[in-house]
């Protein structure tokens, strides 16, 4: 029953180089999203910080194969796979963007 939170700068329109690209339509083109240290550095504070008061379980990047594969990736520890279920909250672009993007 934990509560799944998207931190950071997504910018889940953009596609270029990802894995879904390549594995779903066979291409590697376009451009990789912009990286804005800034931002990347105040989401870092912020993650020490909730880990530093105990309101994090579990952290994960969202980065190769997107939202999904990451979500994926949690669900496998040191006891075995466990299961999950979720739910968009706001689907701002197509649902494959919105799953696979690593932006």
């Amino acid at each position: 029953d934990d509560v799944i939170l998207l931190l950071g700068d997504t910018d889940r329109d953009k596609m270029g180089g990802s894995l879904y690209l390549l594995t779903a339509h066979g291409k590697l083109e376009g451009a990789l999203p912009p990286l804005d240290y800034a931002t990347e550095q105040r989401t870092a504070l912020l993650i020490r910080g909730l880990i530093a008061d105990g309101s994090l379980r579990s952290c994960h990047d969202v980065s190769t194969g997107g939202l999904a594969t990451a979500l994926a990736e949690c669900c496998f520890g040191r006891r075995g796979a466990v299961g999950a279920s979720f739910a968009l909250s706001e689907i701002r672009t197509r649902v494959d963007f919105e799953l696979f993007c690593e932006g």
